[in-house]
Order: C-alpha cells, then sequence, then structure tokens
C-alpha cells in the first residue's frame, strides 16, 4: 500500500489497524491511495470508514498497468457494490476534501450476499452516556453519541452453504465491512467490524 502524500503522525500504515478512529492523514486536500493485491483477484465493492473527504473514485488495473474500471464512491454511505471486475491486480482511489484528507480504513474485494434474511432489521440505539453525582449533588453527563445496535440472523438450508459461509469468514485476516440489506445504505450505512 501507497499514497501520495502523508502526514508523519498519522501514517497510511494505521489503514491496517483495527479501530477506525486510528486514521491515515495525508498533508494535503487530495491525495491517492494505491493498494496491491497479491493475486489477481475479483473486486466488486469498496468501503470507506471514517473519513472527510467529498469524493472517492475508485481505479480498478490489471498487472499492465490497463485500467478494468472507474467507481464513482459514495463516501457519505461509506462506499459502494459495483459490477464485478475480474483480473484486478492493484487499485487505486483518489480522494478529495477541503482540508487534508483522513481515512480510518479502506475496504476493497469481493462481497458476498447472505441468504435469506429472518427478520427486517430495525436500528435500536444504544445510549452509553456517563452519569455522575457529585457529594454536592451537582449533576456531571458525559455525552457519548448512540451507537446503533443492528440484529439480524440468517438462515442456510444446507451444509455446503454453511461451510462455504464460514471458511470465507474464516479466510479473512482483517476486520469485514457487512452491509446488512440491499438498497439500504440510505439509512443503514455498511457497518464495520
Amino acid at each position: 500500500m501507497s499514497a501520495t502524500t502523508e502526514s508523519s503522525f498519522y501514517p497510511l500504515s494505521n489503514l491496517k489497524h483495527p479501530f477506525l478512529k486510528k486514521i491515515y492523514k495525508a498533508t494535503g486536500n487530495d491525495t491517492t491511495v494505491t493498494i496491491e493485491f497479491a493475486i489477481a483477484s475479483a473486486v466488486d465493492c469498496c468501503f470507506i470508514g471514517l473519513t472527510n473527504a467529498s469524493s472517492a473514485v475508485l481505479r480498478l488495473y490489471s498487472a499492465t498497468d490497463v485500467l478494468l474500471a472507474t467507481e464513482m464512491l459514495n463516501v457519505s454511505t461509506n462506499g459502494n457494490v459495483f459490477t464485478k471486475v475480474s483480473g484486478v491486480s492493484y487499485c487505486t482511489i483518489g480522494f478529495s476534501a477541503t482540508a487534508p484528507v483522513y481515512v480510518g480504513n479502506i475496504g476493497v474485494g469481493e462481497s458476498y450476499t447472505m441468504p435469506d434474511p429472518l427478520a427486517e432489521v430495525i436500528p435500536d440505539f444504544v445510549d452509553n452516556s456517563e452519569e455522575s453525582i457529585s457529594a454536592d449533588g451537582q449533576l456531571i453527563v458525559n455525552k457519548v453519541e448512540w451507537l446503533k445496535l443492528v440484529e439480524s440472523s440468517y438462515f442456510v438450508d444446507n451444509l455446503d452453504d454453511y461451510n462455504y459461509i464460514y471458511a470465507l469468514f474464516r479466510s479473512v485476516d482483517r476486520p469485514i465491512w457487512v452491509a446488512h440489506f440491499e438498497n439500504t445504505a440510505d439509512t443503514i450505512n455498511p457497518l464495520y467490524s
């Protein structure tokens, strides 16, 4: 992985950290991050977490530097799922912002649609704010932004599908992005876990 600019205080290596708040930060308002794949891969999604970018453009390339596809990413909903492109050896993501660009994580790869969701996803909110009362009766509240709790389950009706899904998740050594249902990005952004 490489980038056109990089702050020494927020290096590009931070993108490999599991916590989104450990960001990579560029030194300018525009930067390009290049990600190389170990082997030529199929790519049909790109997700971006915790960024101030106002726009992002994904470009997919072959091993011979042929541009295979260009996708405008929706930074307000954390990214896109698009038509699968095969033979991708590396990609670049160009970010633009009104201040030096920062990014918490990038996920580029192949999506998988889980079969048969069993329940409708209804976002529930959890308030993790802390309250403390002093001996004199003063109330201090440490407000924390509400977290969304989304519960869902899926029905897998045969062992081969189960084993495939299990192997898929076991093979990922990095955090994954989960988009619970198709076409819900406006109400439920993909989750980073």
